[in-house]
Order: C-alpha cells, then sequence, then structure tokens
C-alpha cells in the first residue's frame, strides 16, 4: 500500500512539473522578432562599418512566456542617446558565443542604470529556439530572434557568430569585435572609448 502512495506521489509531482514548466521559464528576459531592416546608405562591409550609421532595424517585443507578440514594436533608433552594443550570436556550433555572453551579462547587469542597452541577435534562430536557450544558459540579456538572419546581412557580416557591434549614443558604429570578447574589462575599455 505505501509504495502506491509514494507512485501517486511521484505522478501528481511530475504532472505538476510539466504544467509549470509549459507556461516557460520563471523569469523572462526582454524578448522580440526582428520584423525589418533599414537599407544601409551605402554597401557595408569590414573597411565600411566603423565610423557610419549602424542601419536601424525594428522588432516586435515577444512575450517570453507564451512567445505571443505584444504589438509593441522598438527600433535601434528608439535607443538613440544610449551606448549600444549588438551582440550577433547563434544558438548552436558557437562555443565563442557561449565563451563570451557571461562577459555581456556582467556588463549589462553592471551598467544597468546607465545610457547603456544591450542586445543579443541571435542568426538563424526563431522565438522558441531563443527562450529555450536563454533559460538552459540562464542568461537574462535582451535577445531577438532573427530567424531569416536579416540584420546580420544588412550590417555586412558573413555567417558567422560572434560578432560584436558598439554604437554610440549618436547612432554610429565606433567599434566592432569578430570572435569572442575575452572578459568583461575588454568590453568595458570599448565602451569607455566610445
Amino acid at each position: 500500500m505505501k509504495r502506491v502512495a509514494t507512485t501517486g506521489a511521484v505522478i501528481v509531482l511530475c504532472i505538476a512539473l510539466v504544467v509549470g514548466c509549459s507556461t516557460g521559464p520563471a523569469v523572462c528576459p526582454e524578448m522580440g522578432i526582428v520584423v525589418s531592416v533599414q537599407e544601409p546608405g551605402s554597401c557595408l562591409h569590414a573597411d565600411t562599418r566603423v565610423g557610419t550609421r549602424a542601419p536601424d532595424f525594428t522588432w516586435e517585443m515577444v512575450n517570453c512566456r507564451n512567445l505571443e507578440t505584444t504589438g509593441q514594436t522598438v527600433s535601434l533608433s528608439d535607443l538613440q542617446g544610449k551606448q549600444v552594443v549588438v551582440a550577433f550570436h547563434k544558438r548552436h556550433g558557437c562555443p565563442g558565443c557561449q565563451q563570451q555572453a557571461p562577459h555581456i551579462q556582467a556588463v549589462y547587469d553592471e551598467r544597468a542604470d546607465t545610457n547603456l542597452a544591450v542586445l543579443t541577435v541571435y542568426r538563424g534562430d526563431n522565438a522558441s529556439q531563443v527562450r529555450s536557450y536563454l533559460a538552459n544558459q540562464g542568461y537574462m540579456l535582451p535577445a531577438l530572434a532573427d530567424a531569416n538572419d536579416k540584420v546580420g546581412s544588412k550590417y555586412g557580416f558573413g555567417p558567422g557568430a560572434p560578432i560584436t557591434v558598439f554604437i554610440d549614443a549618436d547612432g554610429i558604429i565606433r567599434a566592432e569585435k569578430q570572435g569572442p570578447l575575452q572578459n568583461q574589462d575588454e568590453i568595458e575599455s570599448i565602451l569607455d572609448s566610445l
């Protein structure tokens, strides 16, 4: 009789976990889906990107718990007046993305009350994939799903990641790093030079 009661308790616990987990993570980062990217004034590539205006892009906010769009859109241009870090990441096959994410998270956490905005753009990933990845990794960085890689291609990047772009308060690209940022100090140093 005791064994039946224990088995029943385990089944109830498993059902509770499935129901609780199916509603999404307990704490969700800000999430969005890229909906449009401005055509750059000229072709952007490694020799011309730094010093030019960052092409504007727009995303629709997504409720992280149920992945429904909220109807609210935000654009990079809405962040003018702030320094912006745009980290192009991939969910899989990118050890450099996994290496640099904790450093970007640390800068984001420390400068939360300053004029800094941080966006991670997940190249080739949809909102469900991004949410699952963030929940598994424990990151709370604002994340944009860019399933068709619209932003990275308009910025003139090949398919690789990580690539991090640093934009000043006037919307000008002032620095970029292809490959992983090595530590928090490297990010802080670049931001301080903007």
